[in-house]
């Protein structure tokens, strides 16, 4: 949404962002024009009182990380309802926004070492993991893990150095196997992901004592699955392995795969409809390309019950999500 101030000045907003913060300060009103770039935006007014509250609540609960003068984390208190105490006695700090790399770095900060690998995965991990996509492509969050489990200590005693190591490299590693848990053997078939497990897999092993503590947990987690499922087999001298606790799909049920072939049924203006088999991560210019000429003037348009949608033109977004 685009702003327009009396003294002419244009700026632009996005979804959570606000503005008239100065005029309160000021306690003077503050006229603009609001022209929406989107249909069905939504432009909410809040009273100055409770707007006053708001801000202070957020500022009083938020801490921000900078660095070369740019904020590059952003984390917000919250009550930590597990703890015993209730939430008066435990809080912790949520990831509100930062960047990706510093994001991870707080991530293996905060990741506690004192499980035995069978406990839930911490909520703002699993989202971080989930959702990386977005923001971190595989092949920067696979770097960014291989930085931090060959990093140092540059300051203190030999035994700071060596401890600071050896923790920072289980962190990481506790990490990947949270990775690998949500995602399971789809991981193997991201070619850089797969090398990059393979390599350190490989450096996990030539440390004896790093790899040690490792089997344990990934045995103990494989003996608690014996329990439930009440199948399989334990083999003490099982190497490590970081599938080594994923399953086969069992029967019909199969993950949906980028290159799957799903049905698209386009209707053309002129002629009835077409049904094409493309991949499921197809975008809207291979659509494109495969039902029409390159020189063509045509538009990709979605239809809902009214009988009419948004146009997606040539926006590189996956049509069988929308």
């Amino acid at each position: 949404m685009r702003l327009v101030f009396k003294q002419g000045i244009v700026t632009t907003l996005h979804e959570g962002e606000d503005f008239g913060q100065l005029a309160l300060l000021n306690d003077a009103p503050r006229a603009a024009t609001i022209i929406l770039r989107e249909d069905n935006c939504h432009f909410l007014r809040v009273d100055k009182q409770d707007f006053i509250r708001i801000l202070k609540d957020v500022e009083a609960n938020t801490v921000r990380l900078e660095e070369h003068g740019k904020t590059v984390l952003v984390l917000e208190k919250s009550a930590d309802c597990n703890g015993q105490g209730g939430a008066a006695a435990n809080s912790k700090y949520t990831v509100m926004s930062g960047t990706p790399e510093k994001i991870l770095e707080h991530l293996l900060d905060t990741l506690k070492l004192d499980s035995n690998g069978n406990d839930p995965i911490d909520p703002c991990v699993s989202d971080f993991l989930l959702t990386h996509k977005v923001f971190m492509p595989s092949s920067q969050l696979c770097s960014a893990l291989q930085h931090h489990y060959q990093a140092e200590l540059s300051k203190g005693s030999d035994q700071e150095k060596t401890a600071y190591i050896f923790n920072t490299k289980q962190k990481v590693v506790k990490l990947i196997a949270q990775w690998v848990a949500l995602f399971g053997l789809l991981l193997k078939e991201d070619p850089e992901v797969g090398d990059f497990l393979e390599k350190l897999k490989n450096e996990v092993a030539a440390d004896y004592r790093l790899s040690s503590i490792l089997k344990e947990q990934f045995r103990e987690r494989r003996r608690t699955k014996v329990m439930e499922n009440g199948y399989q087999s334990l083999s003490r001298n099982q190497q490590f392995d970081w599938f080594s606790s994923c399953e086969e799909p069992v029967g019909r049920l199969q993950p949906i795969k980028a290159q799957d072939k799903v049905l698209y049924e386009i209707y053309k203006a002129d002629s009835k409809p077409l049904s094409l088999m493309l991949p499921v991560s197809s975008s809207v210019q291979e659509v494109m390309s495969a039902i029409v000429k390159a020189d063509g003037d045509h538009v990709l348009v979605k239809m809902n019950s009214s009988g009419g949608g948004p146009h997606f033109y040539d926006f590189p977004i996956v049509v069988e999500t929308l």
